[in-house]
């Protein structure tokens, strides 16, 4: 199934699905916080853009003009992160922030320095201690975060896909339906995939759908779950 970008008007998002064929889940799988950063760059070097992402500051010139996109999770102190997106901003890098779990995602006013702020349904109701058991809760639940400044949020939804949605614009990009054989680095290599495709070319759907396949075929792979796919098995997968 190819993956589908379209606008809502309100209405709810598809219902969890029981049949054999199991949609990507993106973000909805337990890993420890330790490896979080660890492992979404890697997906980020095994697509081949490492040095255009960056997971800290680059402490030289050259690594500077090569960063795009500074791609960073919440388990930091807030006064290091909050250091690290000035100085992002100041060099025009893109700020991409995941939490690391439930217990960082406490921080609305920090999260909403970010450019892209990527949560689960779990993690966007701790963070703004609202409800997002349906589209029009999670809509009320984003709108509290974007009136704070937040640019971009983007909603992993497990079998539902993802949601997009920035001032005035919500966009839903649908899961891929794989036989799913391992989900516990799914979220990651989602994020991951899209800090590589948006620091490409910007594009916010085309990191998006990229994203989603590249989830559903880390997913299912049979193996070591400890390596992403490459870009060479990826573009393979890939219909």
């Amino acid at each position: 199934m190819g993956i589908a970008a379209m606008r809502f008007g309100g209405a709810d998002l598809p219902h969890h699905s029981n049949n054999t064929q199991h949609p990507t889940r993106i973000a909805q799988n337990s890993v420890s916080n330790r490896n979080r950063e660890v492992l979404q760059a890697q997906a980020v070097a095994q697509l081949g853009n490492s040095s255009a992402v960056c997971t800290r500051l680059p402490d030289n010139e050259s690594d500077l003009q090569r960063c795009a996109l500074l791609l960073l999770t919440m388990d930091q102190p807030a006064t290091a992160l909050n250091q690290m997106m000035a100085s992002a901003t100041q060099h025009g890098f893109t700020v991409v922030l995941t939490p690391a779990d439930l217990s960082s995602s406490r921080d609305a006013p920090l999260a909403c320095r970010s450019d892209f702020l990527i949560v689960s349904e779990n993690e966007l109701e701790a963070l703004t201690e609202m409800p997002s058991y349906c589209f029009a809760q999670m809509e009320e639940a984003a709108k509290s975060l974007l009136q704070q400044g937040l640019r971009n949020l983007i909603i992993t939804l497990g079998e539902r896909g993802c949601l997009w949605m920035s001032q005035g614009k919500t966009r839903h990009v649908a899961a891929y339906k794989v036989t799913a054989a391992e989900t516990r680095s799914a979220s990651d290599a989602f994020i991951g995939c899209f800090a590589h495709y948006y620091a490409k070319d910007g594009d916010v759907l085309n990191a998006l759908e990229h994203a989603s396949l590249y989830a559903a075929c880390c997913v299912s792979r049979t193996g070591r779950q400890d390596i992403y796919p490459s870009l060479a098995e990826f573009q393979a997968f890939r219909p």
